[in-house]
């Protein structure tokens, strides 16, 4: 006997020890991997950086024989759209090894024809003084150095360079400044193309979204829609910034590629609203979805020159706007997820540490607990079994008698509790859960669905909408708003949706 009541307690430790680690799992491990993502990059880099060659000083002129005059490369545009640039490498000894040759990388909107100490090596299509005689090169090139003309020590690159195809809107000419910089010299490879490791974030979550797509495409849930409207979005985004690790476009059309990315990220901004609204069961989400759009439109005019603000402060501004309204929800006693909020709340934060690279790669690891969020089904709330449960499980036949004629049973925190019929006021939806409002202002959250929860209800109970059930015995009045609208009003005030195709058998009820 004894031996069995132990083996009863250590099956039960063990299983609340496999839900805690679960939920532990849940929560944690999206951000440790996400962190695992966003830093990756950054070590590949870094070993990048020390095998490149140092660049003494950059200087610009509309002409080759000057006047010159200092530029930055995160800021490089040339006067209209052609002149000479000219910089000082210092090449040290150790890198004159006759097996690893040296390269002159360059990355950006441009074209360009390259001489090293006055030899010409080469370049990256061909500049022309109008637009007419450019030929675009690719995005990505990199110049064989021969080692007879360099020498060690102050070597001078003189390049020839246009841009009239780049896209309007870019900042710099040159790609890269704060990671792989766009104009280098490092030790030569034939393959121009961004390397894989670069993109590592967006590589990773294109496969983790390919399989969260087909996870909530044959998953029953109400915002199954808007979750896989938001993967999508970012799956379109995430592989068309790692498409310039396999292919190497030419410049005219990067324009293409950063439309897509732009409008993928300003698309999934609004589904950011939308997720919120939706899973807190506010109504008319779309319409204020649009007002958020108006918004940004009217920031973008008053506090940008280009009329616009960026994705970044886009995507960000729509994350804050979710954390306002879960706010919101808060102060007024609904239950919220603490998940969502989390998720949310990295977006921004990750975009304030590095808005250079946002878009590049820190927007998908910062995404990592949100595809996390909505691949569980919203349900990361889980809770170890009570004893009840555990007789239930055993006794089938007594899990019909959780509820009685006069009260319902709350499953909330972990825990059981006893509430009478005639203090409930309504139950409303919440996601994968339910809140139930009582008289007095207060609430509780259920984690069964508001349909599982409508069969234990007693016949007082009746379901208006949805995303509500209410007490008849609390309910005021039924008004008609025409057009086919109508609504109910409770003794407390509150004014809820009526279906249409509910109207009839309500009246009938009351």
């Amino acid at each position: 006997m004894h031996l069995s009541l132990f083996q009863m307690q250590l099956t039960q430790a063990l299983k609340q020890l496999r839900t805690h680690s679960l939920l532990l799992a849940k929560c944690v491990v999206p951000y440790v991997f996400g962190l695992f993502v966003l830093f990756l990059p950054q070590a590949f880099q870094s070993a990048s950086k020390n095998a490149d060659v140092v660049m003494l000083s950059s200087e610009m002129s509309v002409t080759k024989d000057g006047p010159w005059q200092h530029f930055d490369l995160s800021s490089l545009l040339l006067p209209g759209d052609t002149g000479w640039l000219k910089m000082r490498f210092d090449v040290p000894e150790n890198m004159m090894n006759p097996g690893r040759p040296l390269g002159l990388y360059l990355s950006g909107t441009f074209s360009a024809s390259a001489m090293w100490n006055g030899q010409s090596v080469g370049g990256k299509g061909t500049p022309g003084g109008t637009r007419l005689f450019e030929l675009s090169g690719a995005i990505d090139e990199v110049v064989f150095l021969p080692r007879e003309i360099i020498q060690v020590g102050e070597n001078i690159l003189l390049m020839e360079v246009s841009s009239f195809y780049r896209p309007a809107e870019i900042t710099t000419i040159i790609h890269g400044q704060k990671t792989i910089s766009g104009l280098r010299v490092g030790p030569y490879s034939s393959d121009p193309r961004r390397p894989i490791g670069y993109y590592a974030a967006p590589f990773i979550l294109s496969g983790v979204l390919i399989v969260s797509f087909f996870v909530l495409l044959f998953r029953a849930s109400g915002m199954r829609s808007v979750a896989l409207l938001i993967s999508g979005s970012l799956a379109i985004a995430a592989i068309a910034e790692v498409s310039r690790s396999f292919i190497n476009y030419d410049y005219a059309y990067h324009g293409l590629r950063l439309w897509s990315i732009t409008l993928s990220g300003l698309f999934f901004s609004q589904m950011l609203l939308v997720l919120v609204m939706r899973f807190q069961q506010y109504q008319y989400s779309w319409p204020l979805t649009g007002l958020f759009l108006g918004l940004v439109l009217a920031m973008g005019y008053l506090f940008s020159d280009s009329f616009l603000l960026s994705p970044p402060q886009v995507i960000s501004l729509a994350a804050l706007s979710g954390l306002g309204c879960l706010a919101y929800s808060r102060f007024r006693k609904h239950m919220i997820s603490w998940t969502l909020v989390f998720a949310l709340a990295v977006i921004p934060l990750v975009m304030l540490m590095d808005m250079a690279s946002f878009m590049d790669r820190g927007l998908y690891a910062a995404c990592l607990p949100l595809i996390a969020f909505l691949v569980g089904g919203q349900n990361h709330a889980v809770q170890p079994l009570t004893e009840q449960e555990i007789v239930s499980e055993k006794s089938p036949e007594r899990s019909d008698e959780r509820s009685s004629r006069d009260r319902l049973i709350v499953k909330t925190g972990g825990k059981e509790k006893i509430i009478p019929f005639s203090e409930v006021l309504m139950i409303q939806g919440a996601g994968n859960y339910a809140e139930i409002n009582l008289l007095g202002n207060e609430s509780l959250l259920d984690d069964r669905s508001l349909n599982q929860l409508e069969a234990d209800m007693s016949d007082s109970f009746f379901r208006i909408h949805r995303s509500y059930i209410v007490n008849l015995e609390h309910v005021v009045s039924v008004q008609s708003l025409g057009a086919g609208k109508y609504r109910l009003e409770l003794e407390d005030g509150q004014h809820l949706p009526v279906s249409r195709n509910k109207i009839s058998r309500l009246r009938e009820r009351i």
